[in-house]
């Protein structure tokens, strides 16, 4: 499994610049937690600078590092077009199956399905985010028979 620091030390490794940004002080009520821009040679993902914890940090800078890993297109970020909307949203579910793949490997994940756990108590033992085991639930679903 994947811990926080091992995210930094990836994204390190792949020269993806980490900065922090006042989200809130810059959009207000709209919740962004993080954002990763990337041209032919760069990428720089910034990251909330308030988290509720560490484990919201490291699903959403794997997400972030995620986007970069499976190719966001990141001048879509302010067009509102229906094809870029569909757009942002294939990006979206992309990046997030990356995060399942990276923080929850398969095997893993089949070996809670047997076990009387909440969801809540799957995603403590795994350090991820309830939406992150939703998310791995619709992924590795055709895998599970």
């Amino acid at each position: 499994m994947n811990t926080l620091n091992d995210l930094y030390k990836y994204a390190k490794e792949k020269n993806i610049k980490i900065k922090e940004k006042d989200f809130e002080k810059e959009f207000g009520d709209i919740k962004i937690k993080g954002l990763c821009l990337t041209n032919i040679d760069k990428c720089n993902i910034y990251l909330d600078k308030q988290f509720d914890n560490s484990i919201e940090e490291k699903c959403v800078l794997a997400e972030e590092i995620g986007h970069y890993e499976t190719g966001i297109n990141s001048s879509l970020l302010s067009k509102t077009n229906s094809q870029n909307v569909l757009i942002r949203s294939i990006n979206e579910f992309r990046a997030k199956k990356w995060v399942v793949n990276k923080l929850i490997p398969l095997e893993l994940f089949k070996s809670f399905l047997n076990t009387n756990l909440s969801k809540f108590e799957v995603a403590e033992q795994l350090e991820v985010t309830e939406e992150i085991i939703d998310i791995a639930c619709y992924v590795y679903e055709p895998y599970l028979n």
